[in-house]
């Protein structure tokens, strides 16, 4: 991933904090194979986590988000999910992690980036379904489509 430098000083202060996911090959083929409703449903809860966000660059006065904007914003979230950075909590909010297990090959690397292309035009509906319905369902969470944090930063 890009940025590793501070990347490399996230994982740190995760670390620190005992905020560690396992990352390996299963999580890696199992995020590669989520169907594309599992992946919405995970879209969805991303969305809803980073709301904030997404409102201050949609609503913004000087409203410099375009379409391309958000999902490229969605793009990253999911490459943090996949490599184990950043997952939903039970509680709905967006947990910090620092991977602990073996990073990606370039196959796996190569899948991913198969998947999120594919993903793509999911992400306007997931944005429209999140914004109908605002309750925190954390749907990926109990469906198991993200990886498995070993303990939460507080």
């Amino acid at each position: 991933m890009k940025n590793d430098k501070l990347l490399d000083a996230f994982q740190d202060i995760c670390r620190k904090e005992g905020s560690v996911c396992l990352v390996g090959p299963d999580s890696y083929s199992h995020f590669a194979e989520l169907s594309d409703t599992e992946m919405e449903t995970l879209l969805v809860d991303l969305t809803r986590a980073n709301a904030p966000s997404i409102n201050r660059m949609v609503f913004a006065e000087s409203r410099t988000a375009t379409d391309e904007t958000l999902i490229a914003f969605m793009q990253r979230l999911l490459r943090l999910v996949f490599h184990g950075y950043v997952t939903i909590n039970n509680d709905g909010n967006m947990g910090c992690f620092s991977p602990e297990g073996p990073p990606p090959t370039w196959e796996e690397k190569a899948t991913l980036d198969r998947r999120i292309e594919s993903a793509l035009p999911l992400i306007p509906k997931a944005i429209i379904r999140a914004a109908k319905s605002p309750k925190r369902d954390n749907l990926a969470v109990s469906m198991n489509l993200l990886p498995l944090p070993k303990s939460p930063l507080k």
